[in-house]
């Protein structure tokens, strides 16, 4: 789900994967998305702005070195073949550090945002997040139109599937489905949770969104749902030109970093 205010990080990647001029007006696309939930007046459009361009500072400057470093490692280890269980565990807890880096950067300058907001304001969010998560709920995809879609971004990066990967893709599907209501659940809850919210004296609502926008960025402890095993058994069925497929993709985000980090 696209949140009010914590899409520094939830359109962060996309901007990166749209290249050096999304990442550069990274304020305009932040404006974008936040046009989706609510009517901002325009101090709050300059705030929000300013507040955007000095997280791509910071960014830019603290976390792409990293991101290429690691980018670089992993590259590497496609290349030679040497991923395994540990390393893909490695790489999975270096990126939830990047994102836990992001957290503790708008953390301290969240605040200042979301106390700008008024109760209309915050009415028309919390009217724009129920649509969004009842239509979420409503327009569920097939099994089969899920797993075509989950296929078609697969095979962007490993070239065509071969049958095992296709069963495994299956499979993963099929979990998913008996995961979504509790997904539906815990979406719910928590826009139960932003409308209590919201409803409080401004100092006291401030803290409490604050609080519920920080939590939707750290990893989720209610359960022991998992794909690891499942995306680790694809990747042990590559061949030599899926890999060969996944290293040129590799490239290409590859440059687009250091077309960024260059800027």
């Amino acid at each position: 789900m696209k949140v009010f205010l914590i899409i520094f990080i939830s359109v962060i990647l996309t901007a990166c994967s749209l290249g050096s001029t999304a990442y550069k007006h990274f304020d305009y696309v932040v404006l974008w998305y936040a046009a989706d939930y609510v009517r901002l007046e325009k101090k709050q459009k300059a705030a929000l702005s300013a507040a955007t361009n000095s997280f791509i500072q910071w960014h830019r400057g603290s976390e792409l070195p990293k991101y290429q470093r690691l980018f670089n490692e992993f590259k590497q280890d496609i290349k030679q073949q040497t991923i395994s269980p540990t390393k893909a565990d490695y790489y999975r807890q270096e990126v939830r550090q990047f994102w836990k880096n992001i957290r503790d950067y708008i953390e301290p300058n969240l605040a200042p945002l979301l106390a700008t907001l008024s109760d209309k304001q915050y009415q028309q969010i919390t009217k724009n997040l129920t649509h969004q998560i009842n239509e979420k709920s409503s327009n569920a995809k097939t099994l089969k139109e899920r797993l075509s879609k989950m296929k078609e971004r697969t095979e962007d990066w490993y070239g065509s599937l071969n049958e095992e990967q296709v069963q495994i893709l299956t499979q993963i599907n099929t979990k998913r489905s008996a995961q979504r209501p509790l997904w539906h659940a815990e979406n719910r809850a928590w826009l139960k949770a932003f409308k209590t919210a919201s409803m409080l004296p401004q100092e006291e609502r401030t803290e409490s969104i604050k609080s519920i926008l920080l939590q939707t960025m750290e990893p989720s402890t209610k359960n022991n749902y998992s794909e690891k095993e499942d995306w680790y058994r694809i990747w042990q069925y590559a061949d030599e030109q899926q890999i060969a497929a996944i290293l040129k993709k590799l490239s290409e985000y590859e440059e687009i970093l250091d077309d960024i980090s260059n800027q």
